[in-house]
């Protein structure tokens, strides 16, 4: 576990794929999606949702799960970026998570709905 973040220095993409699969229905949140975020690299995120952290962040590429063609395609498309474009990409997606999803945002975001839940049923 100590060694992953330098394995991770190492990739130029990310792969999340998931099974199609009807539990997704509602949403996903992989904590292994937003540890590539935050490592600045595009990723492939191949999952049905209705949310999608790298589509919001611009952040990759999305593909229908379970398909190598889609698969291949966008292998390819980020393999023709230009290494400024996928480092964009990829601060891109690090940003997103900072803005959206670290834990004081994500902490403020709850006591709001807490203090409005509480001042509704005053």
């Amino acid at each position: 576990k100590n060694e992953i973040h330098d394995e991770m220095l190492k990739a130029d993409t990310f792969l999340m794929p998931l099974k199609d699969s009807p539990v997704f229905k509602h949403g996903v949140s992989p904590n292994k999606l937003f540890d590539y975020l935050l490592m600045a690299r595009p990723i492939i995120f191949g999952v049905r949702s209705p949310n999608n952290p790298v589509h919001d962040a611009q952040a990759g590429v999305t593909i229908a799960p379970e398909s190598p063609l889609e698969l291949a395609d966008a292998l390819e498309y980020l393999a023709n970026l230009t290494p400024k474009e996928r480092l964009e990409m990829g601060l891109r997606g690090r940003k997103h998570v900072q803005e959206h999803y670290d834990l004081k945002v994500l902490g403020e975001r709850l006591e709001k709905v807490l203090l409005e839940v509480l001042e509704r049923s005053k």
